[in-house]
């Protein structure tokens, strides 16, 4: 039966309420909710509760009750969700603030490899120039003594 109906959304504007105050069923929606069905979980209005809902196989309260008993539940539910949430923000803006750390230390790290390289070519371009300048030396050497 559950498949036939639409559930009630709970947002900010209907906190205060336990469901909506129109019945849930399909072409019904102008009729007032006066029972919810436990086993659908839906308000229904009163046609919809002697007639879809009337079998043993449901189990239906007014919904003065309905809200009253499951109020408090729904209450605790709203404040743990609120909890997590404020949870789940301070996990992203930490997982922000890590990413933005490692970016930077990649950047530095990525700078200091260049650097480091610089210093490494400019050391082997000076080598070079020393070798290059001690065959020349002995080249010429030898040539003198020829």
């Amino acid at each position: 039966y559950r498949d036939n109906y639409k559930k009630s959304n709970f947002n900010e504007r209907d906190k205060n309420y336990f469901c909506a105050k129109n019945c849930s069923t399909e072409g019904h929606e102008s009729q007032n909710a006066q029972f919810y069905c436990d086993t659908c979980e839906l308000p229904i209005c009163f046609p919809c509760a002697i007639s879809y809902h009337s079998t043993s196989q449901h189990s239906y309260v007014p919904i003065k009750n309905a809200e009253r008993d499951y109020r408090p539940k729904i209450d605790k539910l709203l404040s743990e969700s609120e909890l997590k949430l404020t949870t789940i923000k301070n996990i992203i803006n930490e997982t922000h603030t890590g990413i933005n750390q490692l970016q930077k230390k990649s950047q530095e790290l990525k700078n200091q490899i260049k650097n480091e390289t610089q210093i490494l070519n400019q050391s082997i371009l000076e080598r070079e120039k020393r070798l290059l300048s001690e065959i020349d030396n002995i080249s010429n050497k030898q040539r003198s003594l020829l």
